[in-house]
């Protein structure tokens, strides 16, 4: 089914003829007038399933944008909603695909580009499994011309234009097919006149080996077409069903922690451990700039708020983490009543039934001194550290401190008095702490435009890169390789806190989460694949 309109909007929605099966994938292709600075926000159905960003291509010139967004093993939905932060021209396409794996991720490989001339083309791509489906899609900006798909072997759909008046015009194609070979795929579309276009092409799994007979998968009116790739397990993030990277060889991971009788997440050193932020929709705006980041995340500009899907998406999330042998997250805090601690209890939800462990990380300056401290202590133990998937070690809380909150040693002192040997405290370090007459339980750096850092016997920390939305460079240039000697220089180092700085701090561009920049063949992203081998 499409959907198109005349007038600008912060919306667009079209329905199916019934509602859609469950299990099944669903897939919208999107074009957008002014993508560069407004993108799709978010993905909605009347089922209240997750989507997921797949695929987004733009070209500055004419603010041009094209999107690939999808919702795995979804429940059965009616209408489909894209929303936008500003008031664009869209046009959208949406079909439903069954037989294609149900389990996160079931991207095999993607392409794109965008561009301007009188030819849309994806790039080229090589499938790495059999049997995929094939999505292609094309989008035009600015003008209202056909759009005739150039790739063979595809069911195209009918062309979608929201024409606008005439105004700001865009035009959207898309087609599919099952693949019967391991044969190079590219979409694509020409037209007569030259225009600002993006591109692009997903391969998704199937849900089994062996291919499955029947017709080709047939979009809206028929609400759940038949055929489609035939299956084979999608990847879980476990490290047994998930490729390797295929670049020069991973450090192994360290070892895991031997759990204590009192749970699962009593873990015994040495940790791995990501710091995790939980502070999205609200921080892809800051200063007026949106998205407030220099990279596209995998799973889109997403929303954490439980009407937007977000405890799948914390699931999905915690997936990821455990695919790259991370076993706990530290979640930024920052205070009583904050958006953060809103999170948490959602974060320790979608970690039940895992054994993935959550800390906070305490980020308010301490204006109130001890009784500040005692307080949020109390807090956090009533509200959290009982939970069974709150971290602890040596049958203590573990509690994260920034700089912030601790930048001396009388600081040390407060907090060690304040907490009076009930949390397991890991602090950040300052000059001179090793001096310090009260220490804590352990100590750890954070400082994402540092590729790596040590604090001897305490902890080992490193970051992929530092690139802040902000700033006109990079303090610390991403760079896959020397991200693999980081994580062999740390599994090798035996720190008892060994430390990813970050899994999804996006502002600052120190992320390892999945994005359109360092995507891969597992669908997690170069760098968490690195940590998974």
């Amino acid at each position: 089914m499409g959907a198109n309109e005349a007038v600008n909007s912060t919306t667009l929605s079209a329905s199916f003829a019934a509602p859609t099966r469950a299990g099944n994938l669903l897939v919208l292709e999107a074009g957008v007038y002014t993508g560069k600075s407004n993108q799709i926000t978010q993905v909605t159905d009347t089922a209240g399933n997750t989507w997921v960003r797949g695929q987004g291509f733009f070209q500055g010139g004419h603010y041009s944008d094209g999107e690939l967004w999808y919702a795995a093993n979804a429940r059965p939905a009616t209408i489909v909603t894209v929303t936008l932060r500003l008031s664009a021209t869209v046009a959208i396409e949406i079909e439903e695909f069954s037989g294609v794996a149900t389990s996160d991720p079931v991207v095999d490989v993607l392409a794109g580009a965008s561009d301007k001339g009188t030819l849309a083309d994806s790039g080229l791509l090589a499938p790495t499994i059999a049997n995929d489906l094939a999505i292609g899609w094309a989008a035009g900006h600015g003008s209202t011309q056909t759009l005739t798909p150039t790739a063979t072997g595809y069911t195209n759909l009918a062309q979608q234009t929201s024409a606008n008046a005439g105004a700001t015009p865009v035009s959207l194609i898309a087609g599919y097919q099952r693949l019967s070979s391991m044969t190079d795929q590219r979409f694509g579309a020409s037209f007569g006149k030259a225009m600002y276009w993006a591109s692009g092409v997903t391969l998704f799994r199937a849900a089994s080996v062996q291919p499955s007979p029947g017709p080709s998968p047939s979009p809206s009116p028929d609400p759940s077409p038949s055929a489609s790739p035939s299956p084979s397990s999608s990847p879980s993030p476990s490290p047994s069903s998930s490729p390797t990277p295929s670049a020069s060889p991973s450090p192994s991971p360290s070892p895991s922690p031997s759990p204590s009788p009192s749970g699962s997440c009593n873990l015994v050193p040495p940790i791995r451990a990501a710091f995790y932020y939980p502070w999205y929709p609200e921080n892809w705006t800051e200063s007026g700039i949106y998205p407030a980041t220099r990279y596209n995340p995998g799973a889109g500009f997403y929303s954490l708020d439980p009407s937007s899907g977000g405890l799948d998406l914390e699931r999905s999330q915690i997936a990821s983490m455990q695919y790259g042998q991370i076993q706990a997250g530290i979640a930024s805090w920052w205070g009583q009543g904050s958006k953060t601690d809103a999170r948490i209890a959602d974060l320790l939800a979608a970690a039940s039934g895992t054994s993935f462990c959550w800390t906070l990380y305490y980020e308010p300056a301490i204006g109130g001194g001890s009784a500040q401290i005692a307080s949020d202590l109390a807090y956090i133990q009533s509200h959290y550290a009982t939970n069974p998937n709150f971290l602890h070690v040596n049958g203590k809380p573990v509690l994260f401190v920034y700089s912030r909150a601790v930048a001396s040693c009388t600081d040390t002192a407060t907090w060690n008095t304040a907490n009076n040997g009930a949390y397991y405290l890991n602090l950040q370090v300052f000059g001179g702490y090793t001096s310090c007459p009260s220490q804590p339980d352990n100590w750890h750096q954070y400082g994402a435009a540092v590729a790596a850092d040590r604090q001897s016997g305490h902890s080992y920390s490193i970051s992929p890169g530092f690139y802040k939305y902000n700033e006109a460079s990079a303090r610390l240039a991403r760079d896959a390789a020397r991200w693999q000697q980081n994580v062999a220089a740390m599994v090798a180092s035996h720190e008892p806190w060994q430390l990813i700085t970050t899994f999804n701090e996006w502002l600052e561009g120190s992320s390892v989460e999945d994005a359109s920049e360092w995507q891969s063949a597992s669908g997690q992203g170069v760098y968490l694949d690195t940590l998974h081998g």
